[in-house]
């Protein structure tokens, strides 16, 4: 396993391969820049982690053998390729769902025994939550494992979507579908820790 990195240090490298203090780039730039800064990534092992982020430290106490015990769960980051630049494709899960309801969140969830994790477990689980078509989706690379405090090891992959590709938010576990521009989440300005 690599060191684990923060979620700001994960964000600034990505911002910066992509984004490069260029908000004004055009939508085949920025995919092709995504691709360039996710060329490198691989599924297989050891995949980098990004920290917890606990109180005082305490997420280097339990990174040894804590994250052995981890069960495998994937999402899919999709990106939909529009003529007016990328746009994130998230979800709203689910009022009725036991458990995290109402959390706006990816595509994803955990890796059934015939998943060829975790490209297989991504599109399995965006197909049966939105309806996104596996051959919709070119995949183009992986983020940082993300641990959780419900025992999960969560593999973001990418996935560049076909501006034509339908989906929707009618199954059981997501209530709603919405897209924000990617331009928007690579400015720094827009976000405030709390």
């Amino acid at each position: 396993m690599t060191r684990p990195r923060s979620l700001q240090e994960g964000y600034a490298t990505l911002r910066a391969r992509v984004a490069d203090g260029d908000p004004a780039l055009n939508p085949s730039q920025l995919a092709e820049r995504l691709r360039d800064a996710l060329a490198h990534t691989s599924p297989g092992d050891p995949r980098p982690v990004t920290r917890l982020e606990l109180p005082l430290g305490l997420d280097r106490a339990v990174e040894g053998g804590w994250f052995g015990r981890l069960r495998p769960a994937a999402v899919l980051v999709p990106i939909r390729c529009t003529a007016n630049g990328p746009r994130l494709i998230l979800t709203v899960r689910s009022q009725e769902l036991s458990s995290h309801s109402g959390q706006i969140s990816f595509p994803g969830g955990r890796a059934d025994p015939e998943d060829v994790f975790p490209v297989g477990t991504a599109l399995r689980e965006a197909n049966e939550e939105i309806g996104l078509a596996d051959d919709a989706v070119e995949i183009i690379g992986f983020l940082d494992d993300y641990p959780t405090i419900s025992r999960y090891r969560v593999t973001p992959v990418v996935g560049l979507v076909d501006e034509n590709a339908e989906y929707h938010g009618e199954s059981f576990e997501v209530g709603e579908v919405f897209e924000v521009p990617l331009s928007f989440l690579l400015q720094a300005d827009n976000y405030k820790r709390r």
